[in-house]
């Protein structure tokens, strides 16, 4: 589509999003395209369009933040069976 009127979204904003994810060129133009996968985390179609004029963009975590809060949270389920085992003897 080289002539093409339409013009692909600038989505160099999206690379620290939530829903981005670098997904293989089947052409080889270039090493991966930026796509947007809000539509299978969020289980909806995104209400705007990608790039700049997005209104869904959300920053990345800090995954060690994430794992530390997995650790807590599976954590606290061990001390929870553990006082349910020893209430019961």
């Amino acid at each position: 589509m080289l002539n093409s009127p339409y013009k692909a979204p600038d989505m160099s904003r999206c690379t620290d999003c939530l829903y981005y994810f670098a997904a293989a060129d089947p052409d080889y133009y270039r090493s991966s395209l930026p796509s947007c996968v809000y539509i299978l985390r969020a289980k909806r179609r995104r209400p705007c369009p990608p790039g700049d004029k997005c209104t869904e963009y959300r920053r990345i975590p800090d995954i060690s933040t994430v794992y530390r809060d997995k650790l807590k949270r599976e954590y606290r389920v061990f001390r929870l069976k553990k006082q349910d085992g020893e209430g019961g003897r």
